[in-house]
This record gives C-alpha cells, structure tokens and sequence, in this order.
C-alpha cells in the first residue's frame, strides 16, 4: 500500500483552507460592490423620476404663458385690432417666431429651427425693398 506521509495530506489540507478563505473574501467584497451598485441604482432611479417631475411641472407652467402670448402674436399679425406699422410687424413677428422656437424647445423637438435675427429699420429705402421683395424680414 502506497500511503501518503502525513505532512503532505496537512499540507493540502491548509493550502484547501487558505483557497476558500480567500474565496470567502471575494465572496463578501462581490456582494458589498452588488449592495453599493443596487444603492447607486435606486438613488439614480428616485433623480431620474424627479427630474421628470420636474421637467413635466415646468413644461406646464412655461407653456401656459407661452400659448398666450403666441395667440396675442397672431391676433396682432391678422390685425383683427386694427392696421400695424411695418416697425409693429416686424416687431410682433419677432415675438412670434422666438414664441414657436420656445414651444419646440418645450415639446422637446429634437432640431428646432434657429430664431432668426430681425432687423428693424425705419429707413424708408428699406421699407421699400422689403415690400418689394428684395430684402427679406429677417436676416
């Protein structure tokens, strides 16, 4: 019978348990990471649904204003209340198109147009190009 010395079965006795102490601690230091993730992860959840709370009591209350003032705009440009000055036009179209760029900046429309510039002049050479078609409204 071929048996083996008693030193070498203690030998892979104590190299077994120095192998499932250390596996024991990974074990805890995977199971500390998983708890601090799964914290992370809740506390990510309660500021996305905030954020969205947020954005959504915000959205309302910007475009309550917004409408109105949009429908002021449009009222004015049909000039239900009476003619307007080329300089109130221009002005009131202004107003109107910056309103829109808001609301589809609110709405969340992935590419709003760019607010164009307005120039407003009182020259009367400008006025007249403008009627003409020349020179357009917005530059």
């Amino acid at each position: 019978m071929n048996r083996k010395p008693r030193y070498v079965l203690f030998a892979g006795f104590a190299i077994a348990l120095v192998l499932f102490a250390e596996l024991a601690q990974l074990a805890r230091r995977v199971a500390e990471r998983t708890a601090d993730l799964s914290a992370a992860n809740a506390e990510f959840a309660r500021a996305s649904r905030l954020k969205g709370e947020f954005l959504a009591n915000m959205s309302h209350e910007l475009r309550t204003p917004l409408n109105a003032s949009l429908g002021l705009s449009e009222s004015l440009l049909e000039q239900r209340s009476g003619p307007l000055t080329e300089r109130q036009m221009c002005a009131v179209t202004a107003v109107e198109s910056s309103g829109r760029h808001l609301l589809s900046l609110i709405n969340g429309d992935p590419k709003p147009k760019m607010i164009p510039v307005v120039v407003m002049t009182s020259s009367r050479e400008e006025r007249e190009r403008r009627h003409r078609g020349n020179n357009p409204q917005h530059v």
